[in-house]
């Protein structure tokens, strides 16, 4: 598939809010249902929220207000397809020693983006119980062609999403990528190349 609405991709990317707000805290439900859009007059664009605090932690006394007791009435526990491996495979056991967990479900969300497509799952195809084995064979989710302009945008996915927590990149890299995609978009004389080509894809990403 040919990605042929590239124009909306602006006024996805200055997500600086999300990415300051994730330095503070660790979410832990990151996907596409849990962010709104709210048009900002000033800076005529829309700019995402992240919302439905409800897991969340703080990063740094690892302290919560709330440890909710979900009850599901029927279908599966959809919110756990943008959960990480970790998460998967030792839930009830599950410690918040970095922001990995949240890095992996912020891929899943640009994933989300990338299809713009409406109750479009992560692995839909794959039961919940068996996502941890799925995920352990080195699967993920494909993302559509995309123009030139976001080949580094994919690049930084296919970092967001590594089976291994440590393999991620960290939040202070998803930031700088994203900024310097968002600078390249916004600039109507020069393409996203343009800021980012004094630096190789290969050398961001080692």
């Amino acid at each position: 598939m040919v990605y042929e609405s590239a124009t909306i991709f602006p006024d996805i990317f200055p997500i600086e809010s999300i990415l300051v707000l994730m330095k503070k805290i660790v979410h832990l439900d990151l996907r596409s249902a849990n962010i709104l859009l709210k048009y900002e007059e000033n800076e005529k664009t829309l700019m995402p929220k992240i919302s439905n605090f409800l897991w969340s932690r703080d990063f740094y006394s690892g302290k919560t207000s709330a440890y909710p007791t979900i009850i599901i009435s029927s279908g599966e526990e959809v919110w756990k397809r943008w959960y990480d491996s970790e998460r998967l495979s030792n839930m009830r056991q599950f410690q918040i020693p970095t922001t990995s967990a949240d890095i992996y479900s912020l891929g899943l969300l640009f994933w989300e983006i990338a299809w713009c497509k409406p109750r479009n799952l992560p692995f839909k195809e794959v039961s919940i119980e068996k996502l941890y084995h799925h995920l352990r064979q080195y699967n993920h989710e494909n993302l559509p062609e995309l123009p030139v302009d976001y080949q580094h945008w994919r690049l930084l996915i296919s970092k967001m999403w590594k089976f291994k927590a440590e393999d991620r990149c960290d939040i202070n890299t998803v930031e700088m990528l994203m900024q310097r995609l968002y600078k390249g978009r916004s600039d109507s004389t020069s393409s996203v190349s343009s800021p980012i080509s004094p630096t190789s894809p290969s050398n961001i990403f080692n």
